[in-house]
This record gives structure tokens, C-alpha cells and sequence, in this order.
């Protein structure tokens, strides 16, 4: 046997080293999947929850722009938003040493069948 003969010989790999290869770089594509996965998983719910957000400020901006709030307590859901439902109250608060009315609004977004929400909640005064 010549020595370019060994050398033909020795070329390539065993069947054993291809077959670890590919279970190396099947591990780590199953590692990687999983880290996308779990990060459009976050993603979705912080989009979520800047939805939730805007909301809750949109329905405080209204409020706000009727003027001075009845004492009432509501629900309902965003038609434009399925999955989203609100909570709404607006409760008197009254301080003895001020003069003046003061309404407690609370606004409750919530989503995910209920497993999320989120939470807002302001004072107006007449």
C-alpha cells in the first residue's frame, strides 16, 4: 500500500461521527427553536398589554372629557378588541377639610380569559 493510498483510506468520516454530528446540531436547533418560541410568547403579551394600556387611557381620556362623573359602576367589551372587557367604577371620595367633590375612577382592562389585567385608576374633582 502506497502512502497516497492511507492518506484515500484515512479521508472522510465514520458513520458514527456523522451520526453524532447530527444529533449535536439537531440539539441545538431544538434549543434555539425553543428560545423563538418563548420569545414571540413574550412578545404577543407585551403586546398585549400596551393594548390593555392604551385602552384604559383612552376610556380615562373620555371620562376626563364628559366632565365631572357620575357615581356608577359598568362593564362591557371593546367590540374593536374582541377578547379585551372592561370594569369601570367611579366612586366618591370625600375629604372633610377640602371643599370640593372628588371622584375615584377605576378602570380594569382585561384579557386572556381573564388571566390578564391591567389596572388604572385617577381622581377628578369638580
Amino acid at each position: 500500500m502506497t502512502r497516497n493510498e492511507a492518506c484515500k483510506k484515512e479521508r472522510g468520516f465514520t458513520l458514527l461521527e456523522v451520526v453524532i454530528s447530527v444529533a449535536i446540531i439537531g440539539v441545538a436547533l431544538m434549543i434555539l427553536l425553543s428560545a423563538v418560541n418563548r420569545n414571540l410568547d413574550i412578545a404577543g403579551k407585551s403586546r398585549d398589554a400596551q393594548i390593555a394600556a392604551l385602552l384604559a387611557q383612552q376610556m380615562l381620556t373620555d371620562i376626563e372629557l364628559e366632565g365631572f362623573p357620575e357615581v356608577r359602576e359598568e362593564e362591557g367589551e371593546f367590540t374593536d378588541f374582541p377578547g379585551f372587557s372592561w370594569f369601570l367604577s367611579v366612586l366618591p371620595y370625600n375629604l372633610s377639610l377640602v371643599e370640593t367633590n372628588i371622584r375615584i375612577v377605576r378602570v380594569l382592562i382585561v384579557w386572556n380569559d381573564g388571566n390578564d389585567e391591567f389596572e388604572v385608576s385617577t381622581a377628578i374633582s369638580n
